[in-house]
């Protein structure tokens, strides 16, 4: 498993959305909503069994989102 909590770091100056997707092995496995400054943090818990490329992509360019608190576990 692959978990953490995905957010806005405070003082960002950005107004519009942000958003990340998560690949496995090239397959799209994770669309977050989309989130802003004001939005509460976004948890996630994603089964990646058998996976060897995990990407994290920031699908909305430069706007700065954090995946934090993130890990693996089985």
């Amino acid at each position: 498993k692959f978990k953490g909590v995905i957010y806005v770091k405070n003082g960002s100056s950005f107004s519009d959305g942000a958003q990340i997707i998560v690949k496995a092995d090239g397959k799209t496995i994770y669309t977050s909503p989309e989130i802003t400054k004001i939005s509460k943090p976004i948890s996630f818990d994603l089964d990646i069994t058998g996976c060897y490329d995990l990407q994290i992509i920031n699908v909305t360019g430069n706007r700065y989102v954090v995946v934090g608190d993130a890990g693996f576990y089985q």
